[in-house]
């Protein structure tokens, strides 16, 4: 976005992100395909908003003939408000990053859905090894072990 775009907020006005961003999720999503058809392991460091938004994103590795991998990072209000409060404090020296007040964050939690039951994901809760195996799993094709983790689950299937 800053590439194109410049700076939230000073080179384009606030309201019209998500307008902007449009094409450029459009743009990494070809891109994104094209590492996948060619072998190339892939993250996506996005939002992924809603359970449609989930669902288009793993439409677009299904297409391309890969297995795509949702990782969950739950944070309450507090840290992630720590967390913006840390990135704010640097944002003018920052152009990728994008100011946001506290009531920018409750706005935008509100608009956020957590994964539902029926779609898989891994929670990741700090210890990268039971992520790594599942991933590592997923890479060989073994998907079963991705499936909607409940909020008291330990995040990953035993084993």
């Amino acid at each position: 976005m800053f590439r194109r775009h410049g700076v939230y907020g000073v080179d384009f006005p606030r309201g019209t992100f998500p307008t902007l961003e449009r094409p450029v999720l459009e743009e990494i999503s070809v891109e994104l395909q094209a590492h996948l058809r060619a072998g190339d392991n892939v993250v996506v460091d996005h939002g992924f908003w809603t359970p449609d938004d989930r669902a288009r994103w793993r439409g677009a590795a299904t297409d391309a003939g890969a297995a795509s991998v949702l990782v969950y990072l739950e944070a309450s209000h507090e840290e992630l408000w720590e967390r913006v409060s840390k990135r704010n404090a640097g944002h003018e020296a920052d152009p990728n990053s994008i100011y946001f007040s506290e009531s920018d964050l409750t706005r935008y939690r509100a608009r956020f859905v957590p994964p539902q039951p029926d779609e898989p994901y891994l929670v990741y809760r700090g210890d990268p090894e039971p992520l790594l195996k599942a991933l590592e799993e997923a890479a060989q094709g073994d998907l079963a072990n991705l499936r909607a983790l409940g909020p008291d689950s330990p995040g990953f299937p035993a084993g």
